[in-house]
């Protein structure tokens, strides 16, 4: 048996272009619909049609998994008159860049991919220790993904999501007083530039003098907007910086323009099968969840004035569940952050073991495959998360990726310490509510529905209640134990 996996490092999640239809109930609701994309890398992802997906049925013979990377498309308007560009929309980063024209470039060496300042993975995480008062963590797995060495293999490589000209724009208004824009990813893409504001417009929603980094030294062919909190803004997160600066990006903007009443923004990614998702800025739709909506705390990982800068939660455990049985695997709280803009779902290294021992698989060492293998399970299998006193059940197929003689590659991505990364693997069973003024997340089971029953958010999160163990947040790291009791 051979299982070839090139397990995604950090992906990004991407916002969806279509149109977005602003609701008539006396609060204002943004909606952008997105589309899903498939592939290696975005580029390769952008240019298919969409829901192309490579082959992963477990019950076919042997798949290499590269890919199985999902990104989410939408089109953008900036300047004036509105250049159309497509974004990748991601919660794990807080800024908008678009390449400049004549700014991007194909990468060709290891040292030219890691110029810039930014944040992977393993900083993301290492940021969050620090603050929760433990040690860094690190991975057993190898972060590189396969963007880079494809764009390598595209001798005509370009921009896939198109490029802005400044000088086309008589709204553009170049930032001359603060210093250069830079910001790297996961998988080593970067961009260099400089700041500005213009007008933009996505589908009805329309707002000025928006910040955005202009990007004239970049290898990555894809244009990123960012919607997480001002924290980690490049402007003030990057090192090395003369003069950091906070401003105010679109989910904040949008509530000071009065497009929307709070700053918060509900994520629905659909069904593994459908061809799109939609985001809510300022509303939550009741006909996308089931069950209750229960909120938690997002916790602290900063020590400054301002403390929230990425949206991570107390997860109180962990099981699994069948269509006879239920075994709870854990109750030792560790940390999750929340991140449409990674696909796969990283956990602690003992969790992630005792999911593995709970299926009878293995961590296959092999430089070609480095993933845990077990027995291709059934489709009525579930992975549970507990967040005190509520479970999100996510279906075990979504960590599941090629086959061979019956082992299927189930992508959960162990990590040393007490951090872990609720990718879209999870997020797809989850309706997912980031209220960025009251520093808290609600959740609910997603219900894949096409109906809408859009609410305004004008207060606190409409339908949603405290978790009956919301204030029980993780305090400090303490040995994985097994067993206990989430059902």
């Amino acid at each position: 048996m051979k299982l070839s996996s090139n397990i995604l490092n950090f992906g990004f999640f991407a916002a969806g272009a279509a149109q977005v239809a602003l609701a008539d109930n006396g609060g204002g609701v943004g909606r952008i619909p997105f589309s899903k994309h498939y592939g290696k890398n975005a580029e390769e992802a952008l240019q298919n049609v969409p829901l192309e997906r490579a082959a992963g049925n477990k019950n076919e013979g042997m798949v290499d998994i590269t890919n199985q990377n999902v990104y989410y498309s939408a089109n953008i308007y900036l300047g004036t008159p509105g250049q159309e560009l497509s974004v990748i929309l991601d919660t794990g980063s807080s800024d908008l860049w678009v390449p400049q024209s004549g700014g991007f470039h194909c990468p060709r060496s290891s040292e030219e991919v890691a110029k810039g300042n930014g944040s992977t993975i393993a900083s993301q995480l290492s940021s969050v220790a620090r603050a929760e008062g433990g040690p860094s963590p690190s991975f057993t797995t190898t972060l590189i993904g396969p963007s880079l060495a494809a764009r390598d293999e595209q001798p005509d490589c370009q921009s896939v999501t198109g490029n802005f000209d400044p000088s086309s724009s008589s709204s553009f208004k170049k930032n001359n007083t603060v210093d250069g824009f830079s910001i790297q990813y996961g998988d080593y893409s970067y961009a260099n530039g400089y700041w500005a504001t213009d007008d933009l417009s996505v589908g009805d929603i329309a707002v000025k003098n928006m910040t955005v980094a202009v990007a004239d030294d970049t290898n990555s062919s894809v244009a990123v907007f960012g919607i997480s909190y001002r924290g980690l803004e490049s402007s003030i997160y990057s090192g090395n910086l003369q003069d950091p600066h906070e401003y105010e990006n679109f989910p904040y903007l949008l509530k000071d323009q009065g497009i929307v009443k709070r700053n918060a923004y509900s994520l629905y990614l659909n069904s593994p099968s459908a061809s799109d998702g939609s985001i809510l800025f300022g509303g939550v739709d009741h006909d996308k969840y089931s069950g209750n909506l229960y909120t938690l705390p997002i916790l602290e990982t900063n020590g400054d004035s301002d403390p929230w800068e990425r949206f991570v939660v107390t997860v109180q455990g962990v099981g699994i569940k069948g269509s006879q049985e239920q075994t709870t695997l854990t109750t030792t709280p560790f940390v999750g952050l929340l991140d449409s803009g990674t696909t796969a779902v990283y956990l602690p290294e003992p969790v992630a073991q005792m999911i593995a021992n709970a299926y009878n698989g293995f961590f296959d060492d092999d430089p070609e495959v480095q993933a845990y293998i077990i027995p291709c399970p059934s489709d009525d299998e579930k992975l549970v998360f507990n967040f005190g006193g509520f479970n999100i059940e996510t279906s075990l197929d979504n960590y599941i990726s090629g086959s061979s003689d019956g082992q299927c590659l189930l992508n959960i991505i162990p990590t040393d310490g007490y951090m872990g990364i609720l990718g879209d693997f999870f997020l797809r069973d989850a309706y997912v509510i980031y209220d960025m003024d009251n520093n808290e997340i609600s959740l609910a089971q997603a219900k894949f529905d096409s109906s809408e029953n859009i609410e305004a958010i004008t207060g606190p999160i409409p339908g949603a209640t405290r978790a009956p163990g919301y204030s029980q947040i993780f305090s400090g790291p303490e040995p994985f134990q097994t067993g206990g009791n989430i059902f």
